[in-house]
């Protein structure tokens, strides 16, 4: 995991006003960073009273890129629908080691994340790695062939032992002990701008497959709850109806 990235302060140079929570995401906070890698900062705002009443209120997304430096961030609002609706990508960004920015909601909103840990993870991460699989035909090569499988590693782990685990290097050793090594993913670690031939292709379809057994086996047996619980609808709504009377 690349921490050096927090030395760069242009990271907290954030797009919007009212930012809760920001953390850096992606290869960086996957132990996946080249560098040619850009920084990926994602986090959570809130709006104003103002601009939360309005007719017409401001976009719930604001998004800036620049030449190696990308800002993606969330209004609370749409945060927190989208935490209910059991979101893996949320979820992931309220766990992030590479936290940049926190605050009282921030920690609020990372209680809320626990609370939505449910065996449904197994759909984002089984969906995000097959997208993955088809971009390493199409496009992206090695790189989204490592993806793929980091995907899948993570819903494995999270489902066996109910840890949402960051470091690619640390599922590895994961699924090594249970058992699972892939000379795929290893040439596909040290070779993410080549091409992805038809032996590989093969080979690579065989594994994902045999790991889509393995998180349905995990989803089987997992001790996380099938479905978040009530409560986590009820104390979002209770944190969104205080950010915005706040100042009232």
């Amino acid at each position: 995991m690349d921490t050096s990235v927090l030395l760069d302060d242009r990271i907290r140079q954030f797009p919007c006003e009212g930012v809760c929570y920001a953390a850096i995401a992606g290869s960086h906070s996957y132990g996946l960073a080249t560098a040619e890698s850009d920084i990926d900062v994602r986090g959570i705002f809130c709006w104003t009273l103002d601009e939360a009443i309005q007719l017409y209120p401001p976009s719930d997304t604001i998004s800036r890129t620049s030449t190696d430096l990308d800002f993606s961030f969330w209004e609370i609002g749409k945060a927190l629908r989208l935490l209910c609706n059991n979101n893996g990508n949320l979820i992931e960004l309220l766990h992030n080691p590479l936290c940049v920015f926190d605050s009282e909601i921030g920690a609020q909103m990372k209680e809320l994340s626990t609370l939505a840990i449910s065996a449904k993870l197994a759909d984002y991460y089984r969906g995000y790695s097959y997208s993955q699989r088809k971009r390493a035909v199409v496009a992206r090569g090695g790189k989204a062939l490592v993806y793929a499988y980091r995907e899948i590693y993570a819903g494995i782990c999270l489902l066996e032992t109910g840890r949402i685990v960051f470091d690619f290097f640390n599922l590895i050793d994961y699924m090594s002990e249970r058992g699972f090594y892939s000379e795929l993913l290893a040439w596909a670690m040290g070779n993410r701008k080549a091409e992805v031939d038809e032996i590989a292709r093969r080979e690579y379809e065989r594994e994902l497959d045999r790991l889509d057994e393995l998180i349905d086996k995990a989803r089987e047996g997992t001790r996380l709850p099938q479905h978040p619980p009530p409560e986590l609808e009820e104390r979002a709504n209770a944190l969104l109806y205080n950010c915005r009377t706040w100042s009232l």
